[in-house]
């Protein structure tokens, strides 16, 4: 006599949802600081709806930063031009970061109450040592893609700024048309546009920009 069994399915665990973070509005980031539960005046940020917390910033990275905010202060007047480092800019919703140096069109009058978005910004600057893919990556296409005229990367590691130039969206991904690299003994022409086309401001020379951040390379 044959006997036949018959086993029991096989019982498929239910797929575990992928996780996906919180994602953040402006308006909420912001109830956030007034609130208290962000602190008011630090480096935190809002990128893609995440809300960022940058490590801290070393030696080489604040003597760039500090040394062409000076050069910069020197170059632009006061009535013409508004030179920011550090604080919030708004590229688009779930976008509110804290480029390393803004040069924003008009007066710091114009900014007393609102901040700053694209239409404002002549240029916006990254200082990158360990941070390069994400300055030459995520933020160049987000602030390509948001319009911005003019983005320098001082790129420490390899001791040069890379400047990019003619934002594009054609690809349906923001992109620069033109990209010049100008070396440790290079002169960076300053050239910025309040909407009348652009006005050669001076010159930066590389050297000085990172002559206090040469050490750690």
């Amino acid at each position: 006599m044959s006997t036949t069994t018959t086993e029991s399915p096989a019982t498929t665990a239910p797929a575990t949802p992928a996780w996906r973070p919180r994602r953040w509005t402006i308006a909420e980031f912001d109830a956030m600081l007034v609130d208290g539960y962000l602190v008011e005046g630090s480096k935190t940020f809002l990128w893609d709806g995440e809300i960022v917390e940058p490590m801290p910033e070393n030696e080489p990275h604040v003597n760039a930063q500090d040394n062409l905010q000076r050069i910069l202060g020197h170059r632009l007047p006061e009535t013409d031009w508004t030179i920011r480092p550090a604080h919030p800019l708004i590229l688009r919703e779930g976008y509110k970061p804290q480029p390393d140096l803004a040069v924003l069109i008009g007066p710091r009058s114009n900014y007393r109450a609102r901040v700053p978005t694209p239409a404002d910004v002549a240029l916006v600057v990254e200082i990158a040592d360990s941070s390069y893919p994400q300055d030459s990556g995520d933020k160049l296409r987000e602030y390509a893609g948001a319009g911005i005229a003019r983005y320098w990367m001082v790129n420490i590691l390899q001791r040069r700024i890379e400047v990019y130039a003619n934002p594009t969206t054609a690809s349906g991904v923001g992109r620069y048309e033109n990209r010049e690299d100008y070396p440790l003994d290079g002169i960076v022409p300053l050239i910025l546009d309040r909407g009348g086309g652009p006005i050669r401001l001076g010159e930066v020379a590389v050297a000085d920009v990172l002559r206090d951040s040469l050490e750690a390379v």
